[in-house]
């Protein structure tokens, strides 16, 4: 049985829903705390949750991306847990900052990509084929994925 506070409007949102959809972090955070419901979908086609909806948007709006972040700190079965912590966290105790570095295999990537790019920029002037190029593209991709 659905909760109050996720009743769904005539558009099939729960008030959740809307508030990510508006960005609004402060209400997301509110209706958190009173207990709505972050797995609950949506009653359109697309069977989108808060955080898909909030996901949508974070790409072009910091705000966005916060309320994603929270959202994904309250939905135990989120399926992105670990899509925002860092990988590779340095501690500054002074400033209680995290830094996040590189790992060796997104700077090894990192190369990969500019050889390629350098290596179809050199194409016309120099011996290297497209055939080394997308080497460079492929390998670094496989290690990325």
């Amino acid at each position: 049985m659905i909760n109050e506070i996720d009743q769904y409007d005539n558009n099939g949102h729960t008030p959740l829903m809307k508030a990510a959809i508006q960005g609004d972090y402060d209400e997301v955070k509110r209706l958190l705390e009173l207990g709505a419901d972050p797995t609950i979908k949506d009653r359109d086609w697309n069977s989108s949750t808060a955080e898909k909806y909030a996901a949508k948007k974070s790409r072009s709006s910091e705000i966005h991306l916060e309320v994603e972040k929270l959202l994904i700190d309250f939905n135990p079965s989120s399926e992105n847990k670990d899509k925002y912590k860092p990988k590779d966290p340095i501690y500054d105790k002074e400033s209680k900052i995290v830094y996040r570095t590189s790992s060796f295999s997104e700077k090894l990537s990192g190369l990969l990509y500019t050889l390629g790019f350098i290596s179809l920029l050199l194409a016309p002037f120099t011996g290297v084929t497209m055939v080394t190029a997308a080497a460079f593209f492929i390998i670094a991709w496989i290690i990325n994925h």
